[in-house]
Parts: C-alpha cells; sequence; structure tokens
C-alpha cells in the first residue's frame, strides 16, 4: 500500500443506509420531507436539488430515509444488495489536506470534461449543419 494511505471496508469508514427511525425521531408524520425518485440521480450530478416532496408518513415505510450531506447511489445492481457493498475495501490518504487536495483536482478534472463535452458537442453540431449544407447544395445543383 502506499505510504499515508489506508484499507478500510466501506462498513467502517461510512454509515450504509442510516436508520429511517432517525427521521421519525426529528419529523412528524406530516412534515413534508424531500422525495427523489432513482431516475433524478444523475451520473454527473454533483449536488441533488430535490424536485419533490412527500409526507413523511407516506414514504417512511417504503423508501430509502437520507438527510442533507448524505452521498446517494441508485442501488439498481447486484453489488449493492443484500450488503454485499460493505465489505468492499477502499484505500484513501489518511491525511484529511491530502483527500481535500484530491477532492479538488476531481473536481477540476470534472470541470474540465465538461468543458471537453460541451465543445465536442458544438463540433458535432457544426459538423451535423455542414453535412446538411452540403447536402442541400448537391440536390439543388448549387455545387
Amino acid at each position: 500500500m502506499k505510504a499515508g494511505w489506508e484499507t478500510r471496508t466501506l462498513a467502517e469508514v461510512c454509515q450504509i443506509k442510516p436508520p429511517k427511525s432517525e427521521a421519525r425521531r426529528i419529523l412528524a408524520g406530516t412534515d413534508l420531507v424531500s422525495f427523489v425518485p432513482m431516475e433524478y440521480l444523475g451520473i454527473d450530478d454533483k449536488i441533488l436539488i430535490p424536485r419533490q416532496e412527500k409526507p413523511l408518513a407516506d414514504v417512511a415505510g417504503s423508501y430509502t430515509y437520507f438527510a442533507d450531506g448524505d452521498v446517494l447511489l441508485a442501488k439498481i445492481t447486484p453489488c449493492f444488495e443484500n450488503g454485499k457493498l460493505k465489505t468492499i475495501e477502499i484505500s484513501f490518504p489518511k491525511s484529511v489536506a491530502k483527500q481535500l487536495q484530491i477532492v479538488e483536482k476531481l473536481d477540476s478534472l470534472r470541470e474540465e470534461t465538461l468543458h471537453l463535452e460541451a465543445v465536442y458537442q458544438q463540433k458535432l453540431a457544426a459538423l451535423d449543419a455542414l453535412k446538411k449544407s452540403l447536402l442541400d447544395q448537391a440536390f439543388t445543383g448549387a455545387l
């Protein structure tokens, strides 16, 4: 292992699926809570902006509880079933400063990737417009 890094299971470093009793303890059944259908969990989204609210009593029994600051993942693969995710080992730097440095670098790379994707999409649109223009010119005899 790399110096200054440690390996632990996911269950040792985070709380997986926090207990619903936490919400029931601090909220009434009639209180509105954010409701997030799985399709709202975008792969590129760093921050979730909830678009729906429901009374706690309507969702407490059948949906996963989450709170501000939690990391949300769609649990649609067998990897997440029956607690299998808890035993996955992850390596991370012991130093919080180093962790924050890595987050900063990843955020920078994400921004650069989004910029490059936008440029790529613009070039594809321009190429499509050129193709249509050339075809139009060819069919009208303007070439």
